[in-house]
Formats: C-alpha cells, sequence, structure tokens
C-alpha cells in the first residue's frame, strides 16, 4: 500500500498599499494587495494586536474598520482559506 502525502500550496496575502494613511476609531480603509479571499469573513486583519472589522472583500482589497486601541502598528492579514 502506499501513501502520498500532498502539499496545498497558496499564495499568501500581500498588503501593497491602505488608504487613508491615518485615522480614528471606526475610520473606514481600504487595504489593496493581493491573495485575499473574497469572503470578508475569511480575512483576519490586525492592526498591531487588535483585530479588525473586515467589511467587504476581493481578491485585491479589503474593506476595514480601524478598531478601538489601534495604534500606529503594522497591519497584519491572514486568510482562513482561499475561496
Amino acid at each position: 500500500m502506499s501513501y502520498y502525502l500532498t502539499q496545498s500550496s497558496f499564495l499568501q496575502p500581500v498588503i501593497n498599499s491602505f488608504s487613508p494613511l491615518t485615522g480614528p476609531t471606526n475610520t473606514p480603509v481600504i487595504l489593496t494587495g493581493n491573495n485575499f479571499n473574497s469572503i470578508a469573513t475569511n480575512n483576519i486583519v490586525y492592526f498591531g494586536t487588535t483585530k479588525a472589522l473586515v467589511t467587504n472583500a476581493t481578491v485585491n482589497s479589503l474593506n476595514v474598520v480601524v478598531p478601538e486601541n489601534a495604534n500606529y502598528q503594522y497591519i497584519s492579514v491572514t486568510i482562513l482559506q482561499h475561496s
């Protein structure tokens, strides 16, 4: 009996830009890039260590809301699964 292990490969999400560059809590922000999931809930976005709400998604852009307690740290995106 033979077993084959296949590794599913997928492209990592990439943020190329975001707009606006600054704003208070609850500001809508558009992240543009590549390899996002087109289902909003399958994209996990953090402003530093604070999770943001993703309101809309395509494979090339995410609409998010600046969370309370966000500060001037990195923005990260994690994909739960590709669509």
